[in-house]
């Protein structure tokens, strides 16, 4: 854990939307895109169910629990006033990687009840290649907020409030990871 941990808090229409930077090490970073470069990936990650978009289908990874701890992260982000508060409220769910790639499309959605903690994994990005994480208000027809997608940052937000990548750029690196966890309040 860094000395100079970044934590920005907002809230739209009642949705609450964290961001933390420089939580972890270049090491630790290292480490964990390490991991995910080796990952055993499967097609059909779908982020909606609305039937006229299941034929897009995604890349993602499924992390048990005992990936999740060979993997190190939580235990990273522990060592934090973020974490000890946070995982003092809240049990992980689910552990997911997803791996975008330009040309991908992304549609508006939600996960439900769950809290999502994303980790923008790639260990360099620049503004110009796109990859936002987009946050809409519940009609979906205007964007609230929108996070860069900036290496090492974590995004925390309620599951509730409709959000999208926007696809990273043709000259973006190849693969986008963001790790993410879905969690339930204890």
């Amino acid at each position: 854990m860094l000395d100079n941990i970044i934590h920005k808090k907002y809230n739209f229409n009642n949705y609450n939307i964290e961001t933390v930077d420089n939580i972890f090490s270049l090491d630790s970073r290292l480490k964990y895109y390490s991991t995910f470069k080796k990952s055993n990936f499967n097609i059909g990650w779908a982020d909606t169910g609305e039937i006229e978009v299941q034929h897009y289908k995604y890349l993602h990874s499924i992390y048990s629990e005992a990936d999740l701890k060979r993997l190190g992260l939580v235990e990273d982000i522990l060592l934090s006033d973020f974490g000890k508060r946070l995982f003092d409220n809240y049990n992980i769910n689910q552990c997911v990687l997803n791996l975008s790639k330009p040309g991908d499309f992304y549609f508006n959605h939600t996960h439900g009840d769950d809290t999502v903690l994303l980790y923008y994994a790639n260990i360099r990005w620049q503004e110009e290649w796109s990859g936002e994480t987009l946050f809409f208000n519940d009609s979906m027809k205007e964007i609230l907020f929108a996070t860069p997608y900036i290496p090492g940052r974590i995004v925390l937000f309620d599951g509730k409030i409709p959000h999208t990548i926007r696809s990273q750029s043709i000259i973006a690196p190849h693969y986008r990871f963001t790790f993410t966890l879905f969690l339930v309040k204890k």
